[in-house]
Formats: C-alpha cells, sequence, structure tokens
C-alpha cells in the first residue's frame, strides 16, 4: 500500500520518515499507478519508485521529468538517461505501468492537480482553463467566437482507478480511466466536436454520476440513469445504442452487434466504433466478446473488463 497526500500532491512508501499527513488529506492506494492517476509525484524522501538494485539513473530521470512537466513541455528522447524501451520495460516489471503512461499522468497531474469529483462537494474554483499544453491543441481562438462552451472536467475515484470525466451542462460528454493511452486522444476529439475549452471542476452530472457509480461497485445499482451525451458519427452512434441494449450479467459479440445493425459484414467496423466509446462503463463495451467467449481488447485493460464482467454477473445473479 502507499499513502497519497492531497494536500502536498505526494506519494509515499511505508517506510517514508516523513511526519504523518492529517487523516483528510491522506488516501491509501494499492498500486504506484493509482497515485500517479490522482495526480501525485513520487515522495524524495522515501522514493517509492526505487527498488532495491534499481538503476541508479532514477532520482535524475525523476527530476527531469518534473522539470519539464512544469514548463508543459513534453520530454524528448535524448534528455533521458536510458532508451524509451529500456525505460518502458523496466517500470512495466517494477511498476506495472509503462514510461510512456507515467509521462502521460504526469502532464495530466500538472493539469488537474490532485481534484477530483465529490458528490457531497461544492463547485471547485478551476485551478487551470484550455489544457492547451496537455492536449498539444491550441485552444479555439476567442476572438472568433463571441461564446465558446466550456466542459467541466475531473476525476473519480473507483476501485478500479481514478478515472477521469467530463461533462457539459447536457450529460457527461467523456469517461475514461486516467492511465489509458487512449485519453489525451480523446480529450483531444471532445474539444474539437464540441468547440469547448475545458476547466476544472465540478457540476450535477458529476455528482449523479459519483453517486451511482458508488452504488454501482457496492453492488446495489444495475443500470446507469446519469444524461450521456455521445455526439458522435451515425454509424458510432448507433453502436453505442446497441451497446446499452446488452443487459447487466451478460455479453455479446461484434458479430452479432453487426447483425442487429443489419450490417453484417462490418465486424471489423463495429470493432472500430467500440473501441473509440468515450463513455467507459456506462457505455458497456466491456460486455462485448469473443465469438469464441474470450476476452478481446479493451482499453482498461482485460484484468479491468474481467472484473467487470465477473461483477455484473454477480450482481445479475442476486
Amino acid at each position: 500500500m502507499f499513502t497519497a497526500v492531497t494536500s502536498t500532491k505526494i506519494f509515499c512508501n511505508d517506510r517514508c520518515p516523513a511526519r504523518a499527513p492529517k487523516k483528510q488529506n491522506r488516501l491509501m492506494l494499492p498500486s504506484v499507478r493509482d497515485c500517479l492517476a490522482i495526480g501525485c509525484r513520487p515522495c524524495k524522501r522515501c522514493k517509492p519508485l526505487h527498488v532495491e538494485g534499481g538503476p541508479q539513473w532514477m532520482s535524475e530521470l525523476l527530476a527531469t521529468v518534473e522539470e519539464w512537466t512544469q514548463l508543459s513541455r513534453p520530454v524528448v528522447d535524448n534528455v533521458l538517461p536510458a532508451s524509451k524501451e529500456s525505460l518502458a520495460r523496466w517500470f512495466k516489471a517494477n511498476h506495472s505501468i509503462t514510461f510512456d503512461a507515467y509521462l502521460r499522468m504526469r502532464r495530466l497531474a500538472n493539469e488537474l492537480g490532485t481534484n477530483w469529483c465529490d458528490s457531497n462537494s461544492a463547485d471547485r474554483t478551476a485551478r487551470k482553463d484550455l489544457f492547451e499544453n496537455l492536449i498539444h491543441q491550441k485552444a479555439i481562438s476567442l476572438a472568433k467566437r463571441k461564446r465558446i462552451d466550456v466542459i467541466l472536467v475531473n476525476r473519480i475515484v473507483t476501485p478500479l482507478g481514478p478515472m477521469v470525466v467530463c461533462a457539459n451542462d447536457a450529460g457527461i460528454v467523456l469517461l475514461e480511466f486516467a492511465d489509458r493511452r487512449m485519453l489525451e486522444t480523446q480529450l483531444v476529439r471532445v474539444s474539437k466536436i464540441f468547440e469547448a475549452r475545458y476547466s476544472v471542476g465540478v457540476n450535477e452530472a458529476m455528482r449523479q454520476l459519483d453517486h451511482e457509480f458508488k452504488e454501482y461497485f457496492a453492488g446495489q445499482r444495475l443500470e446507469f440513469e446519469v444524461p450521456l451525451v455521445h455526439d458522435a458519427t451515425e454509424f458510432q452512434n448507433a453502436v453505442w445504442n446497441e451497446l446499452l441494449k446488452i443487459p447487466t450479467g451478460r455479453t455479446s459479440t461484434y458479430q452479432k452487434l453487426a447483425t442487429k445493425l443489419k450490417k453484417p459484414k462490418a465486424v471489423r467496423a463495429v470493432g472500430r466504433a467500440n473501441g473509440d466509446n468515450r463513455l467507459t462503463i456506462l457505455v458497456p463495451c466491456h460486455r462485448v466478446v469473443g465469438s469464441d467467449g474470450s476476452l478481446t481488447g479493451y482499453g482498461g485493460g482485460l484484468d479491468r473488463k474481467q472484473w467487470l464482467l465477473d461483477h455484473e454477473k454477480k450482481m445479475a445473479t442476486v
């Protein structure tokens, strides 16, 4: 277990010599990935990313990442103490995340801080706007529009790890695991689709989602009622609507979905639309399996997909 301290935005191992944080600022999390995903950086005293017999360049690497993150610049290969391939293997073997995932979560933390949605909290003041550096995209020019829409963004903590949630006045527009590779790409897409800038905050849809998630993960809710906004192509919307029809505790296949859409040869297109789903769990793409019943690709990871299927099967049979 690791201790994430939200007031100082650091996380420590259980041997840290620093003074114990106040209870209200402390979160006990099971993995490095979870600590990074809520916006905390590794402690410089107990060094939770260092392992016995590990590389001596680790301290230099972490310092470099933090320096470049604060400058809102992508870390380039020539400042790294080892090749990205070596770093990827080492991080994966010792912390169950890739080096690229580590970089992504530090960039996200620079924009979001350690904020997360709380259904019982008041609105939080935005820490940063626009996410220009995070998504590597120029913000929509205010000079070209008299009014620019705003999408609120925050985190929701779940038993499967923190998730990034985005919402506008109409409902939830994006929900992804904070460590997913596609997250930054999806943020760019949503910004373009809705012609909107991002701002850190909480609205009624987020509070409702937080409340329903608590019930869902406690095994007390089979269906979600929070309003969803999935503005996409006609085909994508058709696929996602079919996903919403798969009963909790049941599964379907890409072939069955294509057949229901009266496009039996569009199996690959259905698979792509399934992978482009921007509302993880809410639009249950995890309920789609291979024709032989085997688990197939899932952006959040096959371990999470299996957990969700087992959890929903258990709920449906109670």
